[in-house]
Protein backbone atom coordinates (compact mmCIF):
# COMPACT_ATOMS: atom_id res chain seq x y z
CA UNK A 1 0.00 0.00 0.00
CA UNK A 2 1.54 3.29 -0.89
CA UNK A 3 2.42 5.68 2.07
CA UNK A 4 0.78 8.42 0.75
CA UNK A 5 -2.45 6.75 0.81
CA UNK A 6 -5.55 9.01 1.13
CA UNK A 7 -7.21 8.56 4.79
CA UNK A 8 -10.35 6.72 5.64
CA UNK A 9 -13.93 8.08 4.45
CA UNK A 10 -15.37 10.33 7.35
CA UNK A 11 -11.42 10.88 9.07
CA UNK A 12 -11.14 14.09 8.68
CA UNK A 13 -9.02 15.02 11.72
CA UNK A 14 -7.35 18.03 12.13
CA UNK A 15 -6.23 17.88 8.62
CA UNK A 16 -8.85 19.83 7.19
CA UNK A 17 -8.17 23.54 6.03
CA UNK A 18 -11.06 25.05 6.85
CA UNK A 19 -9.71 28.95 5.77
CA UNK A 20 -6.52 30.42 4.90
CA UNK A 21 -7.04 32.80 7.96
CA UNK A 22 -6.30 31.21 11.36
CA UNK A 23 -8.37 32.99 13.54
CA UNK A 24 -11.50 31.89 10.96
CA UNK A 25 -10.24 28.39 11.14
CA UNK A 26 -10.14 28.06 14.70
CA UNK A 27 -13.60 29.10 14.87
CA UNK A 28 -14.74 27.03 12.53
CA UNK A 29 -12.77 24.16 14.16
CA UNK A 30 -14.58 25.39 17.54
CA UNK A 31 -18.13 25.30 15.51
CA UNK A 32 -17.51 22.04 14.18
CA UNK A 33 -16.58 20.48 17.73
CA UNK A 34 -20.00 21.19 19.00
CA UNK A 35 -21.72 20.26 16.86
CA UNK A 36 -22.32 22.15 13.37
CA UNK A 37 -21.10 20.61 10.12
CA UNK A 38 -18.78 21.83 7.82
CA UNK A 39 -18.73 21.11 4.27
CA UNK A 40 -16.75 21.99 0.84
CA UNK A 41 -17.95 23.97 -1.91
CA UNK A 42 -17.07 24.95 -4.99
CA UNK A 43 -15.83 28.61 -4.03
CA UNK A 44 -16.34 28.89 -0.43
CA UNK A 45 -16.81 26.26 2.70
CA UNK A 46 -20.15 25.85 4.53
CA UNK A 47 -21.31 25.68 7.61
CA UNK A 48 -24.89 23.45 9.05
CA UNK A 49 -26.04 24.66 12.07
CA UNK A 50 -27.30 21.55 14.47
CA UNK A 51 -30.92 23.28 13.45
CA UNK A 52 -30.09 22.94 9.62
CA UNK A 53 -29.29 26.68 8.86
CA UNK A 54 -26.44 27.19 6.59
CA UNK A 55 -23.81 29.87 6.22
CA UNK A 56 -20.25 30.25 3.52
CA UNK A 57 -16.70 30.36 5.43
CA UNK A 58 -14.19 32.62 3.65
CA UNK A 59 -11.73 30.35 2.43
CA UNK A 60 -9.46 33.06 1.21
CA UNK A 61 -10.41 36.27 2.67
CA UNK A 62 -8.71 39.46 1.58
CA UNK A 63 -11.06 41.74 3.53
CA UNK A 64 -8.92 43.07 6.85
CA UNK A 65 -12.86 42.98 8.41
CA UNK A 66 -13.43 38.99 7.31
CA UNK A 67 -13.16 37.91 10.94
CA UNK A 68 -15.49 40.51 12.07
CA UNK A 69 -17.88 40.73 9.38
CA UNK A 70 -17.96 36.13 9.89
CA UNK A 71 -19.16 36.73 13.72
CA UNK A 72 -21.28 38.97 12.85
CA UNK A 73 -23.07 37.10 10.19
CA UNK A 74 -22.70 34.24 12.62
CA UNK A 75 -24.70 35.89 15.51
CA UNK A 76 -27.22 36.59 13.06
CA UNK A 77 -27.54 33.39 12.54
CA UNK A 78 -27.52 31.67 16.38
CA UNK A 79 -30.97 33.59 17.43
CA UNK A 80 -32.68 31.70 14.87
CA UNK A 81 -30.56 28.34 15.94
CA UNK A 82 -31.66 28.63 19.21
CA UNK A 83 -35.86 29.23 18.36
Amino acid sequence: MDARAASPPGNRGSTVKYSNNKDIAALVRRLTRSGWQYHMGGRHGRLTSPSGRRMPVPCTPSDYRALQNFKRDLRKLLPRCAA
